[in-house]
Protein backbone atom coordinates (compact mmCIF):
# COMPACT_ATOMS: atom_id res chain seq x y z
CA UNK A 1 0.00 0.00 0.00
CA UNK A 2 1.49 3.33 -1.02
CA UNK A 3 0.29 6.13 1.22
CA UNK A 4 -0.11 9.68 -0.11
CA UNK A 5 0.21 11.15 3.38
CA UNK A 6 1.08 10.20 6.95
CA UNK A 7 -0.34 7.12 8.65
CA UNK A 8 -2.59 8.02 11.59
CA UNK A 9 -2.85 5.54 14.47
CA UNK A 10 -5.45 6.04 17.19
CA UNK A 11 -5.59 3.82 20.29
CA UNK A 12 -8.79 4.07 22.33
CA UNK A 13 -9.72 2.33 25.59
CA UNK A 14 -13.44 1.68 26.02
CA UNK A 15 -15.38 0.68 29.12
CA UNK A 16 -18.47 -1.46 28.58
CA UNK A 17 -21.45 -0.81 30.87
CA UNK A 18 -24.81 -2.55 31.02
CA UNK A 19 -27.59 -0.05 30.47
CA UNK A 20 -31.17 -0.88 31.32
CA UNK A 21 -34.13 1.10 30.14
CA UNK A 22 -37.78 0.40 29.47
CA UNK A 23 -37.05 -0.58 25.85
CA UNK A 24 -34.02 -2.85 26.18
CA UNK A 25 -32.93 -4.54 29.41
CA UNK A 26 -29.30 -5.52 29.79
CA UNK A 27 -28.07 -3.65 26.70
CA UNK A 28 -24.30 -3.07 26.65
CA UNK A 29 -22.75 0.22 25.60
CA UNK A 30 -19.07 1.02 25.12
CA UNK A 31 -17.85 4.43 26.26
CA UNK A 32 -14.36 5.79 25.43
CA UNK A 33 -12.35 6.51 28.60
CA UNK A 34 -8.92 7.18 27.11
CA UNK A 35 -7.43 7.83 23.68
CA UNK A 36 -4.02 8.59 22.19
CA UNK A 37 -2.82 9.28 18.68
CA UNK A 38 0.43 8.79 16.73
CA UNK A 39 1.41 9.62 13.18
CA UNK A 40 3.99 7.85 11.04
CA UNK A 41 5.59 9.25 7.89
CA UNK A 42 4.00 8.27 4.58
CA UNK A 43 7.22 6.58 3.46
CA UNK A 44 6.91 3.98 6.28
CA UNK A 45 7.11 0.50 4.76
CA UNK A 46 3.72 -0.99 5.61
CA UNK A 47 4.77 -4.27 3.96
CA UNK A 48 7.31 -4.78 6.75
CA UNK A 49 4.88 -3.59 9.44
CA UNK A 50 4.42 -0.24 11.11
CA UNK A 51 6.54 0.29 14.22
CA UNK A 52 4.90 2.37 16.96
CA UNK A 53 4.50 2.66 20.72
CA UNK A 54 1.89 4.15 23.03
CA UNK A 55 2.41 5.13 26.67
CA UNK A 56 -0.56 3.62 28.51
CA UNK A 57 -1.99 5.26 31.64
CA UNK A 58 -1.57 3.41 34.93
CA UNK A 59 -5.35 3.36 35.37
CA UNK A 60 -8.46 4.48 33.49
CA UNK A 61 -10.91 3.76 36.30
CA UNK A 62 -12.22 0.81 38.28
CA UNK A 63 -11.39 -2.65 36.96
CA UNK A 64 -14.21 -4.43 35.13
CA UNK A 65 -16.55 -6.61 37.21
CA UNK A 66 -18.64 -9.09 35.16
CA UNK A 67 -21.86 -8.22 37.06
CA UNK A 68 -21.12 -4.47 36.93
CA UNK A 69 -22.03 -4.21 40.61
CA UNK A 70 -19.56 -3.99 43.49
CA UNK A 71 -20.57 -5.86 46.63
CA UNK A 72 -19.20 -5.21 50.08
CA UNK A 73 -21.53 -7.72 51.77
CA UNK A 74 -23.30 -5.02 53.80
CA UNK A 75 -25.11 -2.81 51.30
CA UNK A 76 -27.46 -3.53 48.45
CA UNK A 77 -25.87 -2.06 45.30
CA UNK A 78 -27.40 -1.31 41.92
CA UNK A 79 -26.49 0.17 38.53
CA UNK A 80 -27.68 3.53 37.30
CA UNK A 81 -27.11 5.83 34.34
CA UNK A 82 -28.12 9.43 33.89
CA UNK A 83 -29.11 10.34 30.33
CA UNK A 84 -29.53 14.02 29.44
CA UNK A 85 -30.25 14.90 25.79
CA UNK A 86 -27.17 16.42 24.16
CA UNK A 87 -24.74 15.14 26.81
CA UNK A 88 -22.75 11.93 27.08
CA UNK A 89 -24.04 9.17 29.35
CA UNK A 90 -22.90 9.37 32.96
CA UNK A 91 -22.61 6.14 34.89
CA UNK A 92 -23.05 5.76 38.63
CA UNK A 93 -19.81 6.82 40.27
CA UNK A 94 -19.05 3.50 41.96
CA UNK A 95 -20.46 1.31 39.19
CA UNK A 96 -17.54 -0.50 37.52
CA UNK A 97 -17.65 -1.51 33.86
CA UNK A 98 -18.62 -5.08 33.00
CA UNK A 99 -15.84 -5.27 30.39
CA UNK A 100 -13.05 -3.19 28.85
CA UNK A 101 -11.25 -3.35 25.51
CA UNK A 102 -9.07 -1.24 23.25
CA UNK A 103 -9.36 -0.42 19.58
CA UNK A 104 -6.51 0.49 17.27
CA UNK A 105 -7.57 2.41 14.18
CA UNK A 106 -5.03 2.95 11.38
CA UNK A 107 -5.80 5.29 8.50
CA UNK A 108 -3.81 6.72 5.60
CA UNK A 109 -4.67 8.60 2.43
CA UNK A 110 -4.09 6.31 -0.57
CA UNK A 111 -4.87 6.42 -4.28
CA UNK A 112 -8.59 5.81 -4.73
CA UNK A 113 -10.32 5.01 -1.44
CA UNK A 114 -8.31 5.85 1.68
CA UNK A 115 -6.93 3.00 3.79
CA UNK A 116 -8.67 2.27 7.10
CA UNK A 117 -8.26 -0.68 9.45
CA UNK A 118 -9.64 -1.14 12.95
CA UNK A 119 -8.59 -3.87 15.35
CA UNK A 120 -10.21 -4.74 18.66
CA UNK A 121 -7.63 -5.56 21.34
CA UNK A 122 -8.80 -7.51 24.42
CA UNK A 123 -7.98 -5.80 27.70
CA UNK A 124 -5.50 -7.81 29.74
CA UNK A 125 -5.59 -5.60 32.82
CA UNK A 126 -2.39 -3.77 31.83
Amino acid sequence: MAANGPYRLVLTCLDVHEVSNSEKAGRREATPVWTAERTLPQDSDAQKGLRFTFDLPASVGPDPVPSGILSDGKLLRYRMTVNLPGYRKVFQKDSPPVDRYRTLTITAPTPGADFRSELQIPFDGG
